[in-house]
């Protein structure tokens, strides 16, 4: 009986852990668990013992739902997921839960909105705006498609019905080209979002190396800088970053080049 009740929990805690993991699962994983309780609830009704531990299990698993209403990051990762979206919030949510969601996300997205796009963009929409001959320019009038420089980013994507990824993660669909194409702004934002870790183990398993960089005869290295020296390390060492370059001797010095090389990842300290 206990094995079957908690076998969510365990599944909802591994997918959290794997390589693919984002930090949408997060309040999605909430959801599962809070259906599981009340299912239980009804199943187990005739067991006092066992609806008390669910009733305790129930407010617990709240107290931390309730945390996440203190970051929009939760809510905005499930609205730019493009296989939920707002039909997820639509269906699964209260409407006032809803709302602030909403909310909460349209005001990160107003840090985005009015963000310059990329200069092959601007000189594409040069180009287009270039004059024309009298028989296009009548043409273009009748156009019923609408013009992409006035249509809300946000909005627009939010509201359109979720469809399946072929990539292993949200990220990773966001960081495809097609995206960046159709979504110049907002894609900025997306991958800002889900790139935070699902969970906090891999940033302390980052950083709990640091005192080894901080020998005695560095001790005058700044926080800043020891963040920065820890990520750069941590991505050379996953090979997220192809080509680095360091200073040496007033001279740019290339450390890595080509596609796959690895460097170890000592050189940076």
């Amino acid at each position: 009986m206990t094995h079957e009740f908690l076998q969510p929990f365990h599944q909802a805690t591994m997918e959290q852990q794997m390589a693919w993991a984002s930090i949408d699962q997060v309040l999605e994983n909430m959801d599962i668990l809070f259906v599981q309780f009340e299912d239980a609830k009804v199943k187990y009704a005739d067991n006092a013992h066992m609806v008390n531990s669910i009733h305790m299990g129930w407010w617990v698993l709240s107290k931390y739902y309730e945390e996440t209403d203190k970051n929009p990051v939760y809510a905005t990762a499930l609205l730019l997921h493009p296989e939920k979206r707002r039909r997820y919030l639509d269906r699964h949510w209260a409407p006032e839960w809803r709302q602030t969601a909403v909310a909460a996300a349209q005001r990160q997205w107003a840090k985005y909105k009015d963000r310059p796009i990329s200069s092959e963009r601007t000189v594409r929409a040069s180009c287009e705006t270039r004059e024309v001959a009298s028989y296009e320019r009548i043409r273009q009038s009748m156009s019923v498609l609408d013009d992409p420089g006035h249509e809300d980013e946000f909005d627009k994507f939010i509201n359109a019905p979720p469809r399946h990824m072929m990539t292993a993660s949200p990220l990773e669909w966001w960081c495809r080209e097609e995206q960046r194409a159709e979504y110049p702004r907002l894609h900025q934002m997306a991958i800002d979002i889900l790139s935070v870790p699902a969970m906090s183990d891999d940033p302390e398993r980052v950083f709990s190396c640091t005192r080894r960089t901080i020998s005695w005869d560095r001790a005058r290295l700044t926080a800043d800088g020891i963040e920065k020296l820890q990520c750069l390390s941590n991505w050379v060492r996953n090979d997220l970053i192809r080509k680095l370059y360091i200073a040496v001797d007033d001279e740019i010095t290339e450390v890595s080049s080509g596609i796959g090389d690895r460097v170890n990842a000592s050189v940076l300290y």
